[in-house]
């Protein structure tokens, strides 16, 4: 069994941030007097703007992604995945996927120290390797904003002059203009989307040998 101090400080590295590199924002102006006059309203107001689905941000407004694998080993493989299914209420998690010999979840970054921990103080369990992953998307969350305001722009202007058309040339001419445009546009928004979602979250996949 791998010394548990070890296991443990691999999961707070993780949580507390495991990216490479640290990533620095500048936030809009007016954003960035109203943090510094009051921050702690600003925090409150950030977890409240968080769009239903999402994981709370990570600090600093981090969009991180994280995955990984746990090996432990038991006596019983089909009873250790049933039980730790059960428990998965206790660490905010929802199991992705089941079988004989292991349990999948998807749960916040948060709770993966409480996890390891957990199956540390299981009488008969004992983790034998683990390994975590994580990538740094903070850069390109806030980059597609940018985007997506400008791809907007675009196709409101192209709205406005397809309502101003005098004729059928004109009007089909700017309605083939604005398909790509609005295929972009819900490219970029679903793909922010999807790092928003997984942002402060970590799947786990726990393997009983």
């Amino acid at each position: 069994m791998k010394n548990a101090l070890g296991v443990c400080l691999v999961a707070l590295a993780l949580i507390g941030g495991c990216a490479s590199r640290q990533v620095q924002i500048e936030a809009p102006p007016d954003d960035s007097r109203a943090l510094a006059d009051d921050s702690a309203g600003a925090e409150a107001e950030r977890h409240d703007t968080v769009p239903l689905g999402e994981a709370a941000p990570d600090p600093a407004e981090f969009r991180i992604e994280r995955n990984g694998w746990i090996k432990v080993d038991v006596k019983d493989e089909l009873q250790a995945s049933a039980k730790l299914r059960r428990r998965a209420v206790e660490f905010d998690a929802i199991v992705m996927s089941l079988s004989t010999n292991s349990v999948t979840f998807k749960m916040p970054a948060t709770s993966l120290e409480k996890l390891l921990k957990e199956i540390e103080n299981t009488d008969k369990w004992e983790i034998e390797e683990l390994d975590f992953s994580a990538w740094d998307r903070t850069g390109e969350y806030w980059s597609l904003e940018a985007r997506i305001e400008s791809t907007r722009a675009v196709r409101a202007r192209i709205m406005d002059m397809i309502e101003r058309a005098q004729d059928l040339n004109t009007l089909f001419m700017l309605e083939g203009k604005l398909e790509p445009v609005q295929t972009k546009l819900d490219q970029l928004e679903g793909t922010k989307r999807d790092i928003g979602l997984k942002a402060g979250r970590v799947d786990v996949k726990v393997i009983f040998d």
